[in-house]
């Protein structure tokens, strides 16, 4: 990714979550949720927005997909300085799970290893 894609990423990221704080009124939203990272496509039209939570991941991400035209014209508001603001897609990030998954492979490896 270049240095372009990246600081537009970053501020993308920092924004949605200020706007979902603040602005966001859905009951349904857990206030646990964390917005872990965001992939600009090379053209900037879209922008892949992954999400992690304590509670129903999924859930909050369908509420966030339906509130992409809120956020996305929220995000306008506050990135003026950007040519185009990105179609926001929001997915469930799979990183947390991923990561178990793999400490317990490497916690049943060692316990083996011990016997």
């Amino acid at each position: 990714m270049g240095y372009r894609l990246a600081r537009e990423s970053s501020e993308i990221l920092k924004e949605l979550t200020l706007i979902i704080q603040n602005k966001l009124r859905n009951p349904n939203i857990d206030q646990m949720l964390t917005l872990t990272g965001v992939e600009l496509s090379k053209d900037v039209k879209y922008a892949d927005i992954f999400v992690s939570s304590f509670s129903d991941e999924q859930n909050a991400v369908d509420i966030l997909n339906k509130s992409a035209g809120f956020l996305r014209h929220e995000l306008s508001l506050s990135l003026r300085h950007f040519r185009t603001i990105p179609i926001l897609r929001f997915h469930v990030d799979e990183s947390r799970a991923y990561g178990e998954k793999i400490d317990k492979i490497l916690k049943e490896i060692n316990e083996r290893s011990d016997n």
